[in-house]
């Protein structure tokens, strides 16, 4: 009877230890930014903490600045709808945007983040995007072929 209470005890310190000293943060916030001559990108998303959680929300702005790009892709905005992958395991944190087919765009926009936990930085992750610009399928947009451009992106995790 006293080694069963003498475990309770055990177990009931240890679970107050747990519960004093773990921080209880149900989601992670995320942010991306880039700008250079090509983009400008703005990317926010909520991440959940559990097993198997996925993004809870996600919105990403994108200002395409080269003048090979057709207009109505210059200006673009991305949901959930147009994530196409996202992966945050270990240190890397990375993301795959896809548009295509809505009325008035000529072709298809690819953006695709990829980016490593800073070796000093725990929060932040620095790497690349990789920009692709395809022509529309009936080949009547200003892109005759696919066009692809790359640059340095900047997450931060909190």
């Amino acid at each position: 009877m006293r080694a069963i209470l003498a475990a309770l005890i055990c177990g009931a310190f240890a679970l107050a230890m747990t519960i004093t000293t773990s921080p209880a943060r149900a989601s992670a916030g995320v942010s991306c930014l880039a700008e250079d001559a090509t983009l400008v990108l703005s990317l926010g998303a909520a991440f959940g903490r559990a097993l198997g959680a996925g993004i809870a929300s996600f919105g990403a702005t994108l200002a395409i600045r080269l003048p090979q790009a057709p207009p109505d892709l210059r200006a673009l905005r991305f949901g959930q709808g147009e994530l196409a992958q996202s992966w945050w395991y270990d240190k890397s944190l990375n993301f795959a945007l896809h548009r295509e087919g809505e009325a008035g765009l000529n072709g298809s926009v690819d953006l695709v983040i990829e980016t490593t936990r800073h070796a000093s930085e725990e929060n932040r992750y620095d790497g690349h995007y990789r920009l692709l610009i395809a022509p529309a399928p009936d080949g009547a947009g200003p892109i005759g072929t696919s066009q692809e451009w790359r640059g340095p992106v900047t997450c931060s995790a909190d």
